[in-house]
């Protein structure tokens, strides 16, 4: 057991209009991110790291804004939840694909998308894209901090479970909707006692024939949804008797999401920022140890991090963003090859 916990009741939204508007911390995050990165970027003006303006470094920043938002959704479509791309209702914006308000945007994806943009703002502006690139894996790394900061806020990308192994843990009543997800209904039959508190006209007998029937037919699923939400949001809204509750049956995990901020934000950001201040290097380097610490880092955050539910665990045992961030080391070999053969030395 821990000796230090906290539950988590933080509320997604900064401030909320209705039910599923305003404006959310993860909507502030990636402002915030951009924000900095443009601070930290413009920084090297002074110490002639970088031929470009502010004002092109501002512009720099917009393309890569597009390419992460627009790379890191595809990138979530392609890699974790094809459904998005199908997925419509008649709720503005109406395409569940547009709905980034809801997360869902694979790093991966988005770092892909933040190379595309990069080759395309060089080529336009007629810069070297390499040199672009270094500039922007600067940036990243404090958009990463705020990125994951937001995935603990809003209560997504769960740790695991910590069996007792560690001095703090959180226990997430997100967590309820990966038993909905892994259809773990002897833990939903323990919501009997308190459903009631947020559904007025359910009681214990009717809430454990809804998963009686969700168990045996796979029916009343979205209402079994419906009730998890209420309760998350109880949670969100300080309901300290559904708090209470729920503190006596919730897994103690990982805040995984501190971990890869930590991680996969501030030691790349450290490493960049120390190379960028200690000599030259030929143009793309910067970016391409930015993505080799990168990588290694999230291999080794995603070891306190559940897999992505309608995944789970694939080969040797490993997530999907350990695997993908393999395949990316791999790619880096080539990426370093091209960099290696540019004669041009980075002297500004």
């Amino acid at each position: 057991m821990a000796t230090w916990t906290y539950f988590h009741s933080l509320d997604p939204f900064i401030i909320q209009f209705t039910e599923d508007f305003g404006l959310r911390w993860y909507s502030m995050a990636y402002i915030m991110g951009f924000a900095m990165g443009y601070f930290l970027i413009k920084s090297l003006i002074k110490i002639n790291r970088t031929p470009l303006s502010k004002n092109e470094i501002l512009d720099l920043i917009i393309w890569g804004a597009f390419g992460v938002i627009l790379g890191g959704r595809m990138g979530f479509a392609l890699f974790y939840a094809p459904n998005i791309l199908i997925e419509f209702d008649t709720r503005f914006p109406y395409w569940e694909f547009l709905k980034v308000y809801h997360g869902g945007l694979a790093s991966h994806g988005g770092i892909i998308g933040l190379v595309v943009a990069m080759i395309l703002f060089a080529k336009k502006r007629g810069f070297s894209a390499y040199h672009c690139l270094d500039l922007v894996a600067f940036g990243s790394g404090v958009g990463i901090i705020f990125g994951r900061m937001a995935n603990f806020i809003n209560g997504e990308l769960l740790g695991r479970i910590t069996e007792g192994k560690t001095l703090w843990a959180v226990q997430f009543p997100q967590e309820m909707l990966l038993w909905i997800a892994d259809k773990k209904t002897e833990h939903l039959k323990d919501l009997s006692s308190i459903v009631h508190k947020v559904k007025i006209n359910l009681n214990a007998d009717m809430w454990n024939n809804w998963i009686y029937q969700f168990e045996s037919y796979g029916s009343y699923k979205a209402q079994i949804y419906s009730v998890v939400h209420s309760l998350i949001k109880a949670c969100e809204n300080g309901n300290k008797e559904v708090i209470a509750a729920l503190k006596e049956i919730i897994s103690f995990r990982h805040p995984s999401q501190i971990y890869q901020a930590f991680l996969e934000g501030f030691i790349p950001l450290m490493v960049v920022f120390i190379l960028w201040r200690k000599k030259s290097f030929k143009p793309g380097v910067i970016a391409g140890v930015w993505a080799v610490c990168y990588g290694f880092m999230r291999i080794l955050g995603e070891q306190f991090r559940m897999p992505d539910a309608e995944l789970g665990f694939e080969a040797l045992g490993l997530t999907r963003g350990q695997w993908l961030s393999i395949f990316m080391l791999i790619g880096l070999s080539i990426y370093f090859i091209l960099v290696w053969k540019t004669s041009k030395k980075d002297t500004v």
